[in-house]
């Protein structure tokens, strides 16, 4: 699931014009064609529990864009702006995965391995459940559920003549 949603993202992102390169930071010291777009899953986090039998996480996703220094700064506000659109317009094709929440968008003044380049850091969430739905919609499906109260709001038992 997972690395469905890192591809959706890499093929959506590597959609914006002019972007050349969309992905995971290389492992190893490698050239990356600017202006890039590296993309990392920081942290998943449980998320509320649907009653479904999947695990519900919040995944947090982060993306640099990498520029030179010496290209005006409003071309990168420009390009950030198209991140920010493609990430918030997608409609997410893969089942389970929710909408994206962007958390922040700041220039990112710490990634020495960047050095020399303008950075800017775009934090989001998306919701997401891993595993099967355990409610399929075949066979019986209750229509109504009938709810006894245990007690009134003083709370003490009512008595079944009440």
């Amino acid at each position: 699931m997972l690395t469905s949603i890192l591809n959706a993202l890499v093929e959506l992102l590597s959609s914006i014009v002019g972007v050349g390169y969309v992905g995971l930071a290389p492992k190893k010291k490698t050239s990356l064609n600017l202006p890039a777009l590296v993309v990392e899953l920081v942290e998943l986090e449980p998320d509320a529990d649907p009653g479904t039998g999947e695990l519900a996480l919040r995944a947090h996703w982060e993306a640099r864009v990498v520029t030179l220094e010496s290209q005006p700064e409003p071309q990168s506000w420009e390009l950030v702006s198209a991140v920010l659109f493609e990430l918030f317009q997608a409609p997410w094709m893969l089942e389970n995965v929710g909408l994206v929440q962007i958390k922040s968008v700041a220039r990112d003044y710490f990634s020495p391995e960047f050095q020399g380049h303008r950075i800017w850091l775009i934090e989001w969430v998306q919701p997401l459940r891993l595993g099967e739905n355990k409610w399929d919609t075949e066979g019986i499906v209750p229509q109504s559920i009938f709810v006894y109260p245990l007690g009134d709001e003083t709370g003490e038992l009512i008595s079944e003549e009440n």
